[in-house]
């Protein structure tokens, strides 16, 4: 079984992110890691193949040279091989152009099963994995918090608004999960040691017979213009009296300032 997971790096939003007066992420300290969901698809698929011995995890992913760093990072929770797609421009491509490019990188190798996170903690736009099923014609799930494969299908369940949607997908698919799904492990020394021997295949897009109007801003449909710093909330305000008193107070608000009653 050949599983292949697509992991994205992205800035540590545990950070105090700064946006400079043109629109654009002070990128400097800046550190990176695995977007959160995405180690929860890497979890999943090596906990599959522990249960499968014949089973191989095989990662992707798209960023410049420093990405080496984070492609390492998963080896060590126990994937297998590593696929960098070499893209300094990566962060200009929208959902539509990185579905290009995964696509064609699978129609090159062979897979089973392919995972993703369900979004991006940088971009939250959650469109990436249905957009590669449908460039592909494969069968998918996204929002999963449970996987259970078997020798012909995936059976998964997929979180609803209300409610859990089982949901049973023939193989090869795609699937999302989200962090609800697993608690990542931590790699031990030993598997930080031996991911540094883990093979690692360095390509660019364009070797997958992408050209470049396919790739980047050209081949995106939505360019980000600017970055901004959310507006601060303004104070809180403190009611003192009986229920009655403060009742009468906050509803005098919510109709001369928030102005949300009549």
């Amino acid at each position: 079984m050949n599983i292949v997971v697509f992991i994205k790096q992205t800035v540590d939003v545990e950070q105090k992110i700064r946006v400079k007066e043109n629109g654009k992420i002070l990128e400097k300290g800046l550190g990176y890691v695995i977007s959160a969901c995405d180690e929860c698809a890497i979890e999943e698929a090596v906990r599959i193949k522990e249960k499968n011995r014949d089973a191989s995890v095989t990662l992707v992913c798209m960023g410049p040279t420093s990405a080496k760093k984070t492609i390492r990072r998963g080896l060590s929770l126990g994937a297998d091989k590593a696929i960098h797609l070499l893209n300094g421009a990566y962060n200009s491509n929208d959902a539509t152009a990185n579905a290009r490019i995964f696509a064609s990188v699978l129609k090159t190798i062979p897979f089973d099963i392919v995972f993703l996170g369900k979004q991006a903690q940088d971009t939250d736009m959650q469109a990436t994995a249905e957009i590669l099923s449908e460039m592909l014609g494969l069968p998918m799930a996204s929002n999963c918090v449970k996987v259970d494969i078997r020798a012909d299908k995936a059976v998964v369940h997929r979180q609803a608004d209300r409610h859990l949607e089982l949901i049973e997908l023939g193989k090869p698919c795609v699937i999302s999960v989200n962090n609800d799904i697993n608690n990542p492990r931590y790699p031990s020394l030993k598997s930080i040691l031996t991911a540094r021997i883990k093979p690692v295949v360095s390509k660019k897009p364009t070797d997958f017979g992408l050209g470049e109007d396919e790739i980047g801003r050209a081949g995106s449909l939505i360019e980000r213009i600017k970055y901004e710093t959310p507006q601060a909330r303004a104070a809180g305000k403190i009611f003192e009296g009986d229920a009655a008193e403060i009742t009468n107070k906050v509803i005098e608000l919510l109709a001369t300032e928030a102005r949300v009653i009549g």
